[in-house]
């Protein structure tokens, strides 16, 4: 069920938000040192 949420949020970003997927990461993630660490591109994280 949460990835359903995940994705339509994703899709409302991607499409309403008019972020390019391709050059920024969405994330739902919890933002740790080693989520940090792998974060090579501009990232918006939705976690919770």
């Amino acid at each position: 069920m949460f990835a359903d949420v995940d994705e339509s949020i994703r899709k409302l970003l991607v499409q309403r938000g008019h972020l390019d997927s391709g050059e920024v990461d969405i994330s739902f993630d919890m933002p740790t040192r080693q989520w940090a660490a792998g974060v090579s591109k501009p990232t918006v994280n939705l976690y919770l």
